[in-house]
């Protein structure tokens, strides 16, 4: 049992509950007064962290920016990478080509920055040379004349054996003739053919002779016809290797004049002997002949460049952002066309995605897009790992299904990937997979929170000013400027801290601009951001407001006059979305002799979380420890939140809880005009807890709606007064007097003003109380 006696507890003074707000040591009078600049408030250790990690160039050293979405994460990041970024050596281009070799496996060429897009032009204007030179060439007098010397002395040549021939089927007796299917002879009578009818009525022994005469001839033929087929295969030959010198030279001359500007790069000086090779072999489709215009068309499609990753008009190392990092997004694809019925691609279908377009720079992720695609994150790895690029199909990568199409050569992989998301995802990624911290092994946190510092403070008001300018935005005078500082202490729930979730303040900004409108002030004042501040609440209140509505009708039990044994208002908090509130809830409690301790109805009924349940199993603790140090604790109790049907959690109840199991004890009524917050120890101290401002206000507004009467209030955790920052209303109630705030550090210090006897004598009556309920219990066992 206690044996000191606390000081008669006070209600907290107003200087307690003020907002400490310095803006004296600034001499603006308004926003439009300060030089508008990006900076970056209060993230020294992130920065830190960050420049280690892009500078860092070994494998692995990715980045994870860790940190609560609004903290500036994406702001920091650009903001640093813009600065580094102009520093470092613009990236490759890269082009895909076709493989003349091997078709099915797309060539990857790489060129000094803006260097890919004028290959693709030189390119370009060599195919574009040859469909108009090459038959040109082919119709000039030049090559009209070569090809009357290739085929004059042949033709003489064969005519001269053909007459020879002639004379000899003539002294023989016949007539030679050509026709399409080749010679035949025609016996003569009279130096004249023979028609088939008089063949036929010639004497058998004549028709004999003269096929006799034929059988000798027709070898000799044969051998004539041999000899000019040898001559007119030459004269082809020669033909084609005129042809071939013709568009050679042609060909030749154009592709060194784009040889001689890449002396240095094997691939490009191989992809041009290729194209060289294949234009040469491919005269036809430049020649002026009656080809299929789909075939020509495919033919020339191969001489196409395909400039996947062009950085004709970067500065620095690219910086890209990809807002849907899909499997395609971040890798490439191969787009595919109907031909024929069927599915076709070709090189010029491959597309570079994010990774490439970021080769050589910074690629920033949002780890929770990322996780929404698992095909992407694998890709991303293997990609990381392997460091380089391949673009495939997705079923290939899975092996769904076989598939025919294109395989193209990797794209070397040099990126700092930058991922942002919170620290669960950080965690989840961390413990079940095992790769990640071999790939992201920089990890940046990003804190919510700092120092209400001079310097700080004056970072907040820059940031202002900044987004004033870039926003075009009526400025903010003085008076708004505090109320903007008071909103960003809210957010921490803290006086002497300001937020880091930028985007908070940014939208309260724009909305008091929108009010400030509205009342067609100059500047953004107090006012402005004052009703900016309540009419953000109000779209959200309207639980708050049906619950309040609840409690006044009685719907919901809430005493805040009288005494009763065993009963309190703790309170409770509530999030909807971006919105906090809080309303009292009736804490009960019931003891009575027996042996099974402190019962939690919720805990039974499994309506509380593991918080809550260790709450209440310390309030035996302290018990035991209070009142149990000469006889054993023999006690039953329950404990529940009454009219509360969803899940209890948190131990800021267990102060409460820990009051009421005491007047029941002992039977001496508690105040139900005070309403109860905080988590306690089994040695009786009272331990900070979260959200006391909505807890405070959520029993302010109870009273307020039934009638203030001057001795309501609220009794917290002594650790929370540098937490109070409450609305004006509030603060002008304590002000008056109709409202209090007790803060106490052990149980002991709320006795008195709960119950208006001192904390020894209520204590004696609980021991008292404890004492019969173990005496009883010690008869039933001698029975």
């Amino acid at each position: 049992m206690k044996k000191n006696t606390p000081k008669k507890l006070l209600p907290l003074p107003l200087a307690k509950l003020q907002h400490p707000i310095r803006l004296n040591k600034f001499s603006f009078k308004t926003t439009a007064d300060i030089a508008p600049k990006k900076e970056i408030l209060a993230q020294n250790r992130s920065l830190k962290s960050l420049e280690f990690g892009l500078g860092m160039e070994q494998p692995g050293y990715n980045i994870y920016l860790c940190g609560l979405a609004g903290t500036g994460k994406m702001t920091t990041v650009q903001s640093f990478l813009e600065k580094i970024s102009p520093t470092k050596a613009v990236p490759k281009d890269w082009c895909y080509v076709c493989n003349f070799k091997s078709p099915e496996n797309p060539m990857i060429l790489s060129f000094p920055p803006g260097k890919g897009k004028l290959f693709k032009k030189q390119i370009e204007n060599l195919i574009e040379f040859l469909k108009k030179e090459v038959p040109a060439a082919f119709e000039s007098k030049d090559y009209e004349e070569e090809i009357e010397k290739i085929l004059k002395t042949p033709n003489e040549e064969k005519n001269i054996i053909f007459e020879e021939m002639r004379k000899k089927a003539e002294a023989m007796g016949f007539l030679l003739k050509t026709t399409k299917a080749g010679i035949i002879t025609l016996p003569l009578q009279n130096l004249k053919p023979i028609s088939e009818y008089d063949y036929n009525q010639l004497p058998e022994e004549t028709r004999k002779e003269i096929e006799k005469k034929r059988s000798q001839l027709e070898p000799l033929i044969s051998e004539i016809l041999k000899k000019m087929r040898g001559m007119d295969n030459k004269i082809q030959e020669e033909i084609k290797q005129l042809e071939h010198n013709v568009i050679l030279f042609i060909v030749k001359q154009r592709v060194d004049d784009i040889r001689v500007l890449y002396p240095n790069e094997p691939s490009i000086q191989d992809y041009l002997n290729q194209i060289e090779e294949d234009i040469v072999e491919a005269k036809d489709f430049f020649k002026k002949q009656e080809l299929p215009v789909p075939l020509i068309q495919k033919k020339f499609l191969q001489y196409t460049v395909n400039l996947v990753v062009n950085n004709f008009e970067t500065q620095g190392a690219p910086i890209i952002f990809e807002p849907n990092p899909t499997y395609y997004n971040l890798s490439g694809k191969i787009e595919k066309y109907v031909e024929f019925g069927s599915y076709a691609t070709d090189f010029t279908k491959i597309k570079g995605g994010a990774l490439a377009r970021a080769n050589g720079g910074y690629l920033i992720i949002n780890a929770i897009d990322l996780m929404r695609n698992i095909s992407a994150w694998d890709v991303l790895k293997r990609c990381l790992k392997n460091k380089q690029v391949i673009i495939e199909d997705l079923g290939e990568y899975y092996n769904l299904f076989p598939t025919s199409g294109i395989r193209p050569q990797p794209i070397p992989l040099n990126v700092k990937v930058i991922l942002m998301g919170s620290s669960e995802i950080y965690h989840l990624l961390y413990n079940f997979d095992e790769e990640f911290h071999k790939i992201f092994k920089i990890r940046v946190d990003f804190n919510t929170e700092t120092e209400a510092s001079i310097k700080n403070l004056w970072a907040l008001v820059k940031f202002i000013a900044y987004r004033c300018h870039t926003e075009k935005l009526k400025h903010v005078d003085r008076g708004g400027i505090e109320r903007l500082v008071e909103y960003s202490s809210r957010l921490t729930s803290h006086q002497k801290k300001l937020s880091l979730q930028m985007n908070e303040i940014n939208s309260m900004l724009l909305e008091a601009h929108y009010w400030a409108s509205i009342h067609h002030h100059p500047f953004i004042t107090r006012e402005d951001v004052e009703c900016a501040v309540h009419e953000k609440i109000y779209r959200s209140n309207l639980l708050e407001e049906t619950i309040q509505k609840e409690i006044l009708e009685g719907t919901l039990i809430i005493n805040t006059e009288g005494k009763v044994c065993g009963q309190l208002n703790g309170l409770t908090v509530y999030s909807i979305g971006d919105y906090q509130f809080g309303w009292p809830a009736r804490i009960t409690a019931q003891t009575f002799s027996g042996e099974r301790g402190i019962i939690s109805i919720e805990r039974e009924a499994k309506m509380s979380g593991k918080i809550h349940n260790k709450g209440v199993l310390i309030l035996s603790g302290y018990l035991g420890s209070t009142y149990a140090q000469s006889y054993p604790l023999s006690i039953s109790a329950s404990v529940c939140f009454e009219q509360l049907y969803g899940l209890v959690d948190g131990d800021s109840a267990s102060v409460a809880e820990l009051y009421c199991l005491l007047s029941s004890i002992a039977q001496v009524p508690m105040r139900q005009d005070i309403g109860i917050t905080g988590s306690i120890n089994q040695r009786g101290e009272v331990q900070p807890i979260g959200g006391v401002n909505e807890k405070i206000e959520g029993f302010f507004y109870t009273c307020k709606t039934r009638g203030l009467t001057g001795t309501q209030g609220v009794i917290l955790p002594h650790q929370n007064v540098d937490h109070l920052i409450l609305r004006k209303e509030v603060i002008e109630a304590i002000k008056k007097k109709k409202f209090h705030l007790y803060a106490i550090r052990h149980v002991d210090e709320g006795i008195s003003l709960l119950t208006g006897m001192a904390a020894e004598k209520f204590h004696h009556l609980i021991s008292k109380k404890l004492q019969e309920y173990s005496e009883q219990a010690s008869k039933k066992i001698k029975r």
